[in-house]
């Protein structure tokens, strides 16, 4: 709908909340020095849809990262003593674990990728690496980032 100037009419918005939700924003708010609950829950709003758009983008690019990085351990020597290689291949695991939801430790993936036979104990990151794309890779491939129907995915 739209108003007489021509843009989108304000719209009222009718929600039930948690008392804990409620806690949260108001403590929010106050933080924030946001004036009233309706506008802080409009701010957080933004805030998150915002995030989302830069999430979604940062995890494409990260899930492709893990892929150059497992073709570039292949084609080189050593990798196992490059500390800048092993803390770029740490992070790289990490970020890809919060974001398919696998796990938030790296010690957790050492110890399942053990379970499996896929790393020996003390393995370094750039071991680690083809050893997840071996067990997690079909899953970064088949689930491709699901972009929520309002980011333009061509602007990303």
């Amino acid at each position: 709908m739209k108003n007489e100037t021509g843009q989108k009419k304000t719209e009222r918005l009718h929600m039930l909340i948690s008392p804990d939700e409620l806690e949260a924003i108001d403590e929010w708010r106050f933080a924030n020095r946001v004036g009233t609950r309706a506008d802080a829950v409009r701010r957080l709003c933004d805030r998150g849809l915002k995030f989302d758009e830069r999430f979604y983008g940062l995890a494409a690019v990260l899930y492709q990262s893990l892929f150059d990085l497992e073709s570039y351990i292949a084609a080189s020597q050593d990798t196992a003593n490059d500390a800048a290689l092993n803390q770029v291949s740490k992070d790289l695991l990490v970020g890809a674990l919060v974001g398919l939801g696998l796990s938030h430790s790296f010690d957790d993936l050492v110890s399942q990728l053990e379970e499996q036979n896929l790393v020996s104990k003390g393995a370094q990151p750039t071991e680690i690496v083809p050893a997840f794309i071996k067990a997690y890779g079909d899953l970064l491939q088949s689930t491709p980032v699901p972009y929520p129907p309002y980011i333009d995915e061509e602007s990303l």
